[in-house]
């Protein structure tokens, strides 16, 4: 199982904010990395500015390629 799940420090051990499901004793290897409290908005965060995205679109005036110009084959 490969997952990423986040949790608190509390006293020197690690509190998840869910549950794993695996069976008690399992030896597992963990990556710490300290997140901030503005990291807690990353999911809206990429939502707002895939919006500014959809409703600000760049267009470079450039030359649009067809497929078979893209993927020439000699």
């Amino acid at each position: 199982m490969n997952k990423p799940i986040t949790g608190t420090v509390v006293d020197g051990r690690l509190s998840l904010d869910e549950a794993i499901d695996l069976p008690n004793h399992t030896r597992v290897e963990l990556t710490i990395t300290s997140i901030t409290n503005g990291d807690h908005d990353r999911p809206a965060a990429t939502a707002e500015f895939l919006e500014f995205i959809k409703s600000n679109p760049i267009d470079s005036g450039g030359i649009r390629f067809t497929r078979d110009e893209l993927h020439e084959r000699d």
